[in-house]
C-alpha cells in the first residue's frame, strides 16, 4: 500500500477509535434538524420551529428543564460527498456561544439552512441533544461544564475533519474550556470560529424561549447561566453579534462572510 494510501487509513482508524469511544459510528445514517431560518428573534420559541420526520423530539424533562427528555436523537455524522458550489472547501467548527435565549439556536438554523442551499455539508449539533445523548450522567457543576464542552469539541472536530462545517449552538461558559475546544481544532490545522451572541440578560431574561429564567427566579432550577452560574463572555472572539439590534439575515450574512474571508 502506497504510503498516502497508509497515512489515510490509520486516521480512519485513529478517528473511528474516537468516535467508538464515545459511542457512535461514522458510516450511521444522519438525522438531521432541518429547521427553516427564521426572520425574527421571537421565531425561537419552540412553537414555531420547523422540524423534519427525520428528527424525533424528546418531551421536556421535568426533572431537569434544561436537558431534553427521552426520544430526542442525537445528530449522526454525514459523509462530506455532496457537490461543492460555495467558496467553503473544507470542514470547520462555528461554535456559537452566549446566554440561554441569546438567539444560538435559531442562528444555527439559519446559518444551516444557507449551507443547504450551497450544498456545503453541515450539522448542528444541539446542546441539549447532545448532552442528554452524549454526556447524561453530567451535571452543571464547572467541572461537569467543562467536560461537556470537551466533548462536543471533539465531535465537532471529527466532523471538521471529514470536510462538514458544524455548527455548535452551545453556551459554553467558560473561557478555558472554549480555547481548549479552538487550540485542539488549530492543532489539526482546522479552522475554529468563535460567534459571541452577545444579546443583553436583560433581553434574553425578556425571550425566556424555555421558561428557564422564570424557574430560576421562583426556585425551580439552580445553576442556571447568567443568573447563579457564571458566564465568561469572549474577550476576543471572532465575531460578536447583538441579536437585539441585528435581525436574523443580517447576522447570518456576517457569519458567511467571515467563513469565506
Amino acid at each position: 500500500m502506497p504510503v498516502l494510501e497508509q497515512q489515510v487509513a490509520l486516521r480512519e482508524q485513529a478517528d473511528q477509535r474516537q468516535v467508538d469511544d464515545l459511542g457512535l459510528a461514522l458510516d450511521e445514517p444522519v438525522h438531521r434538524v432541518a429547521m427553516g431560518a427564521t426572520t425574527c428573534w421571537k421565531d425561537a420559541a419552540p412553537s414555531s420551529v420547523k422540524v423534519s420526520s427525520s428528527m424525533v423530539m424528546g418531551q421536556p424533562n421535568e426533572a431537569h428543564p434544561q436537558q431534553p427528555g427521552p426520544g430526542t436523537v442525537l445528530p449522526r455524522f454525514r459523509s462530506a460527498q455532496r457537490p461543492r458550489e460555495d467558496p467553503l472547501l473544507t470542514g470547520l467548527t462555528v461554535w456559537l456561544t452566549g446566554l440561554p435565549s441569546s438567539g444560538k439556536s435559531t442562528l444555527a438554523a439559519a446559518l444551516a439552512a444557507e449551507l443547504e442551499q450551497s450544498s456545503t455539508p453541515y450539522e448542528i449539533l444541539d446542546g441539549d441533544a447532545m448532552r442528554a445523548e452524549l454526556s447524561p450522567e453530567l451535571g452543571f457543576t464547572r467541572e461537569d461544564r467543562i467536560a461537556n464542552v470537551r466533548r462536543i469539541g471533539l465531535v465537532a472536530r471529527l466532523l471538521a475533519q471529514h470536510g462538514v462545517v458544524a455548527i455548535v449552538p452551545v453556551i459554553a461558559p467558560y473561557a478555558s474550556s472554549r480555547a481548549a475546544v479552538r487550540d485542539a481544532h488549530e492543532a489539526q490545522g482546522l479552522q475554529f470560529i468563535e460567534v459571541h451572541v452577545a444579546t443583553s440578560l436583560r433581553v434574553c431574561q425578556s425571550r425566556d424561549v424555555k421558561g428557564l429564567y422564570a424557574k430560576a427566579a421562583n426556585g425551580e432550577i439552580e445553576h442556571l447561566t447568567g443568573v447563579d452560574d457564571p458566564y465568561e463572555a469572549p474577550t476576543t472572539p471572532d465575531l460578536a453579534l447583538d441579536t437585539a439590534q441585528l435581525d436574523v439575515r443580517v447576522c447570518v450574512a456576517q457569519i458567511l462572510d467571515l467563513l469565506r474571508a
